[in-house]
């Protein structure tokens, strides 16, 4: 017994252990945790020194982790000013644990600009069911981390999706292929670098253009080897365990009429990363942000309209209304939340409820 007894203290202290590391959430820009965290510090201090190291004209604004996953955000602190509105996780592993699972962070960039990142881990393997799981794990990470009624990917102008999402290549008809046959046909693909065939095979993009996962969501066509599964070392060499597949990537959702807000710039994997059986991705975006506001026009009492005229006019003492508003006019943001209208039942056609806007001059509206 005195032998046996250490022996299962060791153990239970090993189990409970690993099922902090897999639960556990410290936020390190607050210097908070929850209760049962290890002692993380060491690592946690030798990464952050590496990349403010690496990044000496930069802030660390987030810096985020549950279980093994982690979120940093650095921001150029001379060129845009940055406020974290809020950052929380989900996790999505069996039972709960955080090997599974995303990050999610909003900020607001000088004043008017809402950006939000969401880094994921999914669920690993190849198979029909896994690739389901994967898909309503995106769903379940935007659902557990959203406020009141709306997800980040509603409330930010720009939303941003990465990580490893696992999402494995899958060749037409291979149901009628063995496992085998079927890692060789796409064996075949990377050796003749057929980029094309392997993206057309890509369950990443098969669920997004099925609308099965992250609606309204975009990525770049991968012009590169596959991230996964390659040997600990420089360069591309692959494990025959698994199928070479893009793994890791990066997506992006804009606001309502703003696409062309965004524009990528860069998107590759590291090549050299040596201390992975992945190859990390890194992109580079060109990003629109919104104007600073001018004028908030306050509606007073009682007053049903705005004057628009004298807003639009206000630096001219007699403005002409026959010349086109848009000449002289300064930017008026309007503003409509807490509506509400009664609908009545109609068996033929579901409710169809909007609102409409008319402006006089009927140009000061666009």
């Amino acid at each position: 017994v005195p032998v046996v007894q250490p022996i299962l203290e060791k153990g239970v202290k090993k189990a409970l252990d690993t099922v902090n590391n897999l639960t556990a959430t410290r936020d390190h820009t607050k210097k908070t945790a929850s209760i049962g965290v290890p002692d993380w510090s060491g690592g946690t201090a030798a990464l952050h020194k590496m990349l403010e190291l690496s990044l000496p004209s930069y802030q660390h604004v987030v810096s985020y982790q549950r279980g093994q996953m982690r979120l940093e955000v650095f921001t150029h602190a001379q060129q845009i000013d940055v406020r974290v509105l809020r950052t929380t996780a989900q996790n999505t592993g069996r039972g709960g644990l955080a090997n599974k699972g995303g990050i999610v962070t909003e900020l607001l960039v000088n004043e008017h600009t809402r950006l939000a990142f969401m880094t994921t881990h999914l669920e690993a393997h190849e198979g029909a069911s896994k690739c389901a799981i994967r898909s309503s794990s995106l769903g379940d990470i935007l659902g557990g981390t959203k406020t009141k009624l709306h997800d980040v990917s509603q409330t930010a102008h720009y939303t941003f999706v990465l990580g490893d999402l696992n999402f494995r290549t899958e060749l037409p008809g291979s149901h009628f292929l063995s496992e085998e046959d079927h890692k060789a046909r796409v064996w075949d693909l990377v050796a003749t670098r057929n980029w094309q065939a392997l993206n057309d095979a890509d369950e990443l993009q098969r669920e997004l253009r099925n609308k099965n996962c992250l609606v309204g969501f975009q990525t770049l066509r991968c012009n590169f080897p596959p991230t996964f599964k390659v040997e600990r070392q420089p360069g591309y060499q692959y494990i025959d365990k698994r199928r070479p597949s893009y793994t890791d990537r990066i997506l992006w959702k804009t606001g309502h009429q703003m696409e062309q807000g965004v524009v990528p710039l860069v998107y590759e994997p590291i090549d050299v990363f040596a201390s992975s059986d992945h190859k990390p991705i890194r992109a580079a975006f060109g990003v629109d942000l919104n104007d600073s506001f001018r004028m908030r026009p306050k509606l007073h009492r009682n007053h049903s309209h705005i004057n628009l005229s004298t807003l639009l006019h206000r630096r001219n003492s007699q403005p002409n209304l026959r010349q086109p508003v848009v000449a002289h006019r300064d930017k008026l943001q309007l503003f409509v939340s807490g509506m509400a209208c009664q609908l009545f039942p109609n068996r033929d056609l579901p409710p169809n409820p909007y609102l409409c806007l008319v402006s006089s001059p009927p140009d000061a509206l666009q």
